[in-house]
């Protein structure tokens, strides 16, 4: 079961990449309605680019983001025109029906309600998992979301990283998490950089730990 942690790495699956219980997978900047100005928790407040939104989507950042542009993203099938729009998960929403309806993290979540005994018999078949997070990543946020950590209930007044282990998914076991877990079938590494940007030795260093 390699595959799963090469494929991981190179984020061919996103569940595994990017379980994505951040807020938003986009780097941090500004989006805003066009000609508009937002401000970057960075810096301080700058226009935003004069362009279509599928163009400067991708500058925008977690905390900055205009929540109805981003949310809009969900009243169609996101799959059909901008497939990052199925890694944005608004805390504040996770209730809507545009979320639960189009978005592929309700499904992968187990948040839609609907019966998940064939994924967790999936997810179960796999031997072992590794999570690798970049302690300096600015893609996913929280970046903690990388080891399956999450926003908070207090989300955004709180801006800390819910644990694992006190996530919902987790707790209720909603796709098999926790039963991985106990299995010990979980590993967990970090390495200091950007998102994904872990060098050839750390690579070879995390499959010799774990798959030789």
């Amino acid at each position: 079961h390699s595959a799963a942690f090469l494929s991981c790495l190179y984020q061919s699956i996103p569940v595994l990449c990017h379980p994505a219980r951040a807020v938003a997978i986009l780097p941090r900047s500004c989006l805003c309605s066009p000609g508009s100005v937002s401000a970057s928790p960075r810096s301080q407040p700058s226009p935003c680019p004069t362009a279509p939104l599928s163009l400067y989507l991708s500058r925008c950042a977690p905390l900055t983001l205009a929540p109805l542009a981003a949310f809009s993203l969900l009243m169609f099938d996101p799959g059909d025109a901008r497939a990052q729009a199925n890694y944005f998960r608004d805390p504040t929403k996770t209730n809507s029906t545009p979320y639960l309806r189009h978005s592929e993290l309700a499904k992968w979540n187990g948040e839609t309600g609907e019966d998940m005994s064939a994924h967790k018999a999936n997810w179960a078949k796999t031997q072992r998992f590794v999570w690798v997070m970049g302690t300096e990543d600015t893609m996913v946020w929280p970046r903690e979301g990388e080891h399956w950590a999450a926003p908070t209930d207090k989300y955004p007044k709180d801006l800390s990283a819910l644990p694992m282990k006190q996530t919902r998914w987790y707790t209720e076991d909603t796709f098999g998490l926790r039963t991985a877990e106990e299995a010990g079938k979980n590993f967990f590494e970090t390495f200091k950089g950007e998102h994904i940007r872990f060098t050839e030795a750390e690579l070879q260093q995390w499959l010799v730990k774990h798959f030789v």
